[in-house]
């Protein structure tokens, strides 16, 4: 038999323990209430199982009482028993996440740039008409040419008024349309759908289409398009790559480049840069990380860093979301930055020289040297800027809080154009700030014309 208290085995039928020498059964008492002297036992709801009361009053000691394996020896088992299921349960998903990640992204490979080309530069999409005509929602016709009865279609009122500075020249998008818009180029805009890619001039006639999975390529379906400002050419990405279509002689040329998790595109005068997590690569060589010199203890898993390169690629910026007010910039491949800029809301690299404009605190711009950091200017304005975008011949665009905008010479702070975007969420702005697309009430896309 084996002990309770000690948890020895004794041999033999004794009542009490060989070891610890505490009784092993309890005593048989007669109950009072019984006339035929029926045998009971101690009830087992007592804390202390197998003691009788009135010959050990005072046992079990407190101490043994407080033992957890002695009130649930049973519960304990049992979660020493299921914690290495759990722990291996976790370590299974874990690994199956991984082999998934990789399945995926084999599928193009960080080691292997591919070129097919896309020799016939006048396929039109199915979707376009006879004429090569991008058909807005409010002209659409039906065989006979009548109005076509579209149940997605909706009348809008005319693009409010912006300002001699600013000409609306067509809607992009349109409710119950497929298409998302992905980008503005300098006159030329880009729809998607799926892998499907289209690129359209400023008077809506479609240029180009190309269906990506036609290659193999985007498995994942576009996610934007950037168009190159300083040759003729765009990327897509596709989540955990990104193609280049580049405007050949004798035909489009289709570049893939595997990356990771891809979170942004940055073209330079000699190349393309693009952003994994918090890294900045040339293809398969990184050359910035935007981690460095922060804490990664503070930083967790936070991957919001952004980039900004100078025209040649040389200088690189980098802020975090964590670190407000700071631009960092680096030389393109070093270890350490150059130098750091504070009091920083907003930030734009020059195309034609290497300056750095950046909004300060108080809602003006602040001019600065590329090489060393130094301050050149500070141009003040009547209200607070809130957004920069430089454009090809040293312009630099600025958005201010009232939703008025100017297009000027920094250096000479010449006004060039003067508008305002009143009805107008969202701006984007084209590489060369000559067009803009804004998104109005109604969650369109309208496509203007800067006027200078």
């Amino acid at each position: 038999m084996i002990c309770p208290y000690c948890e020895n085995y004794n041999d033999g039928d004794g009542q009490f323990c060989g070891h610890c020498g505490l009784k092993l059964r309890p005593d048989l008492v007669e109950s009072s209430y019984n006339e035929d002297s029926q045998i009971v036992w101690e009830s087992q709801n007592q804390a202390y199982p197998g003691i009788f009361r009135e010959d050990y009053p005072n046992y079990p000691p407190e101490a043994l009482l407080d033992r957890p394996e002695y009130h649930y020896p049973k519960q304990e088992s049992k979660r020493k028993q299921n914690l290495p299921i759990l722990v291996l349960s976790i370590v299974c998903l874990f690994l199956i996440g991984i082999v998934l990640f990789f399945v995926i992204r084999n599928k193009q490979s960080n080691s292997t740039v591919t070129y097919e080309p896309y020799n016939d530069t006048n396929v039109s999409s199915p979707e376009t008409s006879q004429n090569n005509v991008f058909l807005s929602p409010f002209s659409q016709t039906d065989n006979q040419g009548n109005d076509a009865d579209d149940a997605h279609s909706t009348t809008f009122e005319n693009p409010a008024t912006h300002g001699n500075g600013l000409t609306h020249l067509l809607t992009i998008t349109q409710q119950g349309f497929n298409k998302e818009f992905a980008g503005l180029g300098d006159g030329e805009y880009a729809l998607i759908e799926g892998s499907r890619v289209w690129v359209y001039d400023s008077s809506g006639q479609e240029r180009r289409y190309i269906d990506l999975m036609d290659y193999g390529y985007c498995d994942l379906g576009a996610q934007f398009v950037k168009f190159d400002p300083y040759d003729q050419q765009f990327a897509v990405s596709c989540g955990l790559d990104y193609v280049i279509v580049y405007y050949g002689q004798a035909g489009d040329y289709v570049q893939s480049v595997g990356t990771g998790v891809l979170q942004s595109l940055l073209f330079y005068r000699e190349g393309i840069y693009h952003q994994q997590l918090y890294e900045l690569y040339d293809g398969n060589e990184m050359v910035a990380n935007a981690l460095a010199g922060y804490s990664i203890g503070r930083l967790g898993l936070a991957f919001e860093a952004k980039y900004y390169i100078s025209s040649d690629g040389q200088y690189i910026g980098t802020t975090w979301m964590d670190y407000p007010g700071i631009l960092k910039v680096w030389r393109s491949k070093a270890s350490s930055e150059l130098y750091e800029l504070y009091d920083v809301a907003g930030t734009a690299f020059s195309f034609d020289s290497c300056e750095i404009a950046t909004i300060n605190s108080n809602g003006n711009v602040n001019l600065w040297r590329c090489e060393d950091g130094s301050l050149i200017k500070e141009i003040t304005f009547a209200n607070r800027a809130i957004q920069l975008q430089y454009g090809h011949g040293n312009k630099l665009g600025v958005l201010f809080d009232n939703q008025s905008m100017i297009v000027m010479n920094p250096k000479s702070e010449q006004i060039l154009a003067e508008f305002n975007t009143q009805g107008l969420n969202e701006i984007i702005f084209s590489p060369g700030l000559d067009f803009l697309v804004g998104i109005d009430e109604n969650g369109l896309h309208q496509l203007y014309q800067i006027i200078y």
